[in-house]
């Protein structure tokens, strides 16, 4: 294990080297990089809970607060943990957002990982005294406040041309996956008594308390404003700016989000409860789950990272979209059947390859198509799409995964089949 001195030191030697590479003049490049070392540290943060909040209600032996529930009292409890983040984000990434347009996205991009710091020290005395009522604060607060992947994709747009902007969307995408990967890895290791003997399952939200109050420090020392033109007029803030009605005139944008809201669904049905498949099908515990999303995340950095930008100038976006969404669709599907875990080594690649060609292209789609003074809210209430689409699924898995193992993942297959019909509609329609 590596000592946390060095760990310290090695954190500080990277700060250093991304300071010194920096001058008064942010390039475009520059700033690329900036952006890009945020979301993966946001993602390492947010990724890092994926192998804990499970085993917190379905440990067998610690208990942590499952102990002398029924079972589908723990579905439903676990379902209303992990849909309190989007649910509440849902109110929160439209004020980002439409504030981030207003007064810039540094002090936005601040304030969000300030609230995340809080959420997550919350989190960690509610595990720590068995509170509920401190775990789902936390939870909440977070959500509030943790939706600044609107922030960063609307940083990008302020300096980004249509050309560019699909490639450079997939490269947030591709720390966000990168993040995926350490994430999920760290918070299995971390909540294992078994690697140290004083690890618990509080120890990867210290884990990500330290990465978020890091990143908070970075970006008050070095982001730079991205907004050219703040705007100074006073106008009333509502959770429905009342800018979104400029949005939903154009049935173009209109038919995108429907289509990103049935890909974001359907995909959440899939990872929501995955963990708890996992678990209840091939005895999975968190280190195994840590282990499995990870290897998801390799397939998500290689798609958005790589095969985004490889793809960018030789097939249209629109066809690329349509493929993978029947990819993806076929491929969730096909993950019922397997009763050896070494298939699921083998099918979860074309999940997270379409998934992440899907996400970039779509977005960049919607931002294309939103007119320049509407990118931090075109993009704002695609993230609330996504929070809508994070939230209804665990709900309602909640009830129904108590009831049969299978019907989250059918359920994901069939919504994002929805979406590839209706948006071969679309571009049957339309050229893209």
């Amino acid at each position: 294990m590596v000592k946390s001195e060095n760990c310290c030191l090695i954190i500080l030697y990277l700060c250093f080297l991304i300071k010194s590479t920096m001058n008064n003049h942010f390039s475009d490049k520059r700033l690329m990089y900036v952006i890009i070392f945020t979301a993966f540290l946001n993602s390492i943060g947010l990724s890092i809970a994926i192998p804990v909040f499970a085993m917190l209600f379905l440990d067998p032996v610690h208990h942590v607060f499952g102990f002398g529930l029924r079972p589908d009292q723990i579905m439903w409890l676990l379902g209303l943990l992990k849909a309190s983040y989007p649910l509440f984000q849902l109110i929160g990434a439209p004020l980002l957002g439409s504030f981030s347009d207003r007064i810039g996205r540094k002090p936005v991009l601040i304030i969000s990982l300030a609230g995340t710091l809080i959420g997550y020290l919350l989190i960690i005395m509610g595990i720590l005294s068995q509170n509920l009522f401190l775990l789902f604060a936390g939870r909440i607060l977070d959500g509030i406040t943790g939706g600044n992947a609107v922030v960063l994709y609307s940083a990008v747009a302020d300096f980004a041309d249509s050309k560019t902007k699909t490639a450079r969307f997939g490269l947030i995408g591709m720390s966000f996956g990168l993040g995926f990967i350490f994430g999920p890895f760290l918070g299995g290791i971390t909540s294992s008594s078994d690697i140290v003997s004083w690890f618990n399952y509080s120890t990867p939200f210290i884990l990500a308390s330290i990465l978020v109050l890091f990143n908070l420090i970075f970006i008050i020392s070095i982001f730079p404003e991205t907004r050219e033109k703040i705007k100074t007029e006073r106008t009333p803030v509502s959770f429905i700016p009342h800018d979104y009605f400029k949005l939903f005139r154009s049935k173009e944008l209109l038919s995108l989000f429907l289509v990103f809201f049935l890909f974001i669904m359907g995909f959440t049905f899939y990872t929501q409860f995955y963990d708890v498949f996992l678990i209840k099908k091939f005895s999975f515990g968190q280190r195994q789950i840590g282990n499995i999303f990870a290897y998801i995340g390799i397939w998500i950095v290689l798609s958005q990272g790589y095969l985004t930008r490889f793809f960018a100038h030789k097939i249209k976006a629109g066809y690329l979209v349509t493929l993978s969404l029947f990819i993806l669709a076929a491929s969730i599907l096909i993950l019922l059947f397997p009763e050896n875990q070494i298939w699921l080594l083998l099918i979860l690649p074309f999940v997270s390859v379409s998934h992440g060609l899907i996400l970039p292209n779509l977005l960049g789609m919607i931002s294309n198509t939103a007119s320049k003074d509407l990118q931090g809210k075109a993009i704002g209430f695609s993230q609330s799409l996504q929070s809508i689409g994070y939230a209804i699924p665990p709900l309602i898995s909640g009830f129904v995964i108590s009831l049969n193992l299978n019907i989250p993942i059918l359920t994901a297959s069939v919504l994002v089949g929805l979406g590839f019909i209706y948006f071969v509609i679309l571009l049957a329609s339309r050229k893209y």
